[in-house]
């Protein structure tokens, strides 16, 4: 058997990836025991280091080449951001210079574009994508508005009900457990 560079290399940048999200937030980060295009999750504690239940994916791409300042792009499979763009939890790309430790990171956004001519596109700037102390309240931020589902479904459902309040004069009825509210909605 052999093991080869980029396995290895693979294999240093989910270790550094874990190591650093348990070094800058204290958070624990689990690697996926089989690889479908995910790699690892880590999930936000409260400030008591109990469990928040709040999960957000990861997946790591590793490089031995050093990042350059402005714009660093990475090329995944198109069929690789259109899973994540599924997932129902909060995904997001984290890339790895092994030689270096540092790791640029993006959260995947399900309404976004990543397509270009020439395939799937992501650029991470290493300025403003750095993983530092700094991510924390963005990450936690990320986990807790989950994948843009529930804010998707709260969106339409309110554009609804504007739209039937506005065609029924300004006033809602709300039937509760057999107790009828009147409520003025202007």
């Amino acid at each position: 058997m052999h093991y080869s560079d980029n396995q290895q290399i693979g294999d240093m940048g989910e270790l550094i990836v874990k190591k650093e999200f348990i070094k800058l937030f204290k958070w624990p980060c689990r690697g996926q025991e089989i690889d479908l295009g995910i790699d690892a999750e880590f999930e936000v504690m409260l400030e008591d280091n109990s469990s928040s239940g709040k999960i957000v994916k990861v997946q790591i791409k590793s490089t031995n080449t050093p990042f350059k300042d402005g714009a660093n792009t990475i090329y995944p499979d198109r069929e690789h951001i259109e899973y994540w763009k599924k997932i129902t939890t909060p995904v997001i790309l984290c890339a790895v210079n092994v030689e270096s430790e540092e790791i640029l990171w993006k959260v995947i956004d399900a309404d976004f574009n990543y397509d270009t001519p020439k395939g799937a596109k992501i650029e991470l700037d290493r300025t403003t994508d750095r993983l530092t102390k700094a991510s924390k309240l963005k990450l936690e931020k990320i986990a807790a508005d989950g994948n843009n589902v529930l804010a998707s479904l709260a969106k339409t459902t309110m554009n609804s009900l504007q739209s039937f309040i506005d065609s029924s004069g300004g006033r809602m009825v709300i039937n509760r457990q057999s107790k009828i509210f009147r409520t003025a909605c202007r």
